[in-house]
């Protein structure tokens, strides 16, 4: 070979994965085989080279890896923290340092520039509950989630999601959670109300129905079943509720129910039903149907109550009036009834006419 002219010998440089990264160039200035000692200088270069692509790849890795980590961290809905649990000299959970808090933790929490500060700091009364559930997660390693009320925090209620992060020697655990106060105070108001229904109906005596238009299964109060004379154990279908009603007003039912659903008014029918032992009762039954956002009917609610006893008062108030008027019509009776409160009398046209001599109707 010409004098100054190089000879190379190139080495490939492999990352820790098996791929390739590059090479590494041997050059000479004559053309000759490498010795020995050249190659093992070449394949240490090679490991050289080889470890600082791989430190760099890493670093960008990880970059690129933290970006997206704060990204999720600060653009998330949650309240997301990351914590150090402090014992005391017996190995008791006492405190949490906030070492990170995500900026909707202080809005969700009402707790402000938590960062670096202590739960016990923040909220000097907090419950015990709250150091014994996060030192069992750091302790064990055992991530848990669940829903707690905080009076301290201002009655605020929490769905938390807590678990260990890091090394277990590091005490640190990250809380993951929602402030779920308004569901809990609606369910609380739900439940209140469903309360005051149930005194209202037991007081009332109305039982509840519910009528699932759509597969046609009936679900009946306890009430409601006692109202068609069944014990609360019977099962009570749609089809075995027609079956109770009078057969004279069976079909009538049925399409008073059909027009209440097709012209979306209320459901109004009044009945009478034959129990099992063979006795008429006679029955109140009112409902009002649910529809979908494409006004499809979905269900039928309502409930039902025995006017048997009032239906007998009026029969028997009923006869006992047309017992009054054969009465007085028989022997030339004449009635009045005189309301001192509006001071208003009322005259039967036998009264008027042995009162006045007036022949009946002409008065």
């Amino acid at each position: 070979m010409a004098h100054g002219i190089l000879a190379c010998n190139s080495q490939p440089v492999m990352g820790v994965d098996g791929l390739p990264l590059g090479s590494l160039m041997l050059c000479f200035d004559e053309a000759r085989m490498p010795t020995a000692w050249e190659y093992q200088l070449a394949d240490f270069g090679t490991q050289v080279a080889s470890i600082v692509f791989e430190r760099d790849r890493s670093h960008l890795t990880l970059r690129a890896s933290e970006a997206k980590y704060r990204t999720l961290f600060e653009s998330i809905d949650e309240g997301f923290c990351i914590c150090e649990m402090l014992f005391d000299s017996n190995g008791k959970p006492i405190d949490y340092r906030f070492v990170e808090v995500n900026p909707v933790f202080g809005r969700l929490t009402g707790l402000q520039q938590a960062t670096g500060k202590t739960a016990r700091e923040l909220v000097p009364d907090l419950e015990d509950y709250w150091f014994e559930i996060y030192g069992r997660v750091v302790l064990t390693g055992e991530p848990i989630r669940f829903e707690a009320h905080s009076p301290a925090m201002n009655n605020r209620w929490f769905d938390v999601n807590a678990f260990g992060v890091d090394e277990p020697q590091s005490h640190k655990f990250a809380i993951l959670f929602t402030n779920i106060s308004d569901r809990k105070q609606t369910e609380a108001r739900l439940r209140e109300n469903e309360a005051r229904l149930l005194i209202a109906l037991e007081t009332a005596k109305l039982g509840s129905w519910q009528l699932d238009l759509v597969t046609g299964v009936l679900d009946s109060s306890d009430q409601c079943k006692a109202n068609f004379g069944l014990p609360p154990e019977a099962e009570l279908s749609y089809q075995r509720l027609l079956e109770l009603i009078h057969p004279d007003d069976r079909q009538h039912v049925q399409q008073t129910v059909a027009q209440a659903i097709a012209n979306q008014i209320d459901y109004d029918a009044e009945y009478p039903t034959i129990w099992l032992d063979g006795s008429i009762h006679w029955m109140i039954a009112r409902g009002r149907t649910i529809y979908g956002s494409n006004g499809q009917p979905l269900r039928m609610i309502g409930v039902t109550l025995d006017i048997t006893e009032r239906k007998q008062v009026e029969e028997a108030l009923r006869q006992s009036e047309q017992q009054l008027r054969l009465a007085s019509e028989g022997p030339n009776l004449g009635l009045w009834h005189w309301d001192v409160q509006t001071d208003t009398l009322t005259w039967t046209d036998r009264c008027k006419a042995n009162t006045f001599r007036l022949r009946i109707k002409q008065y």
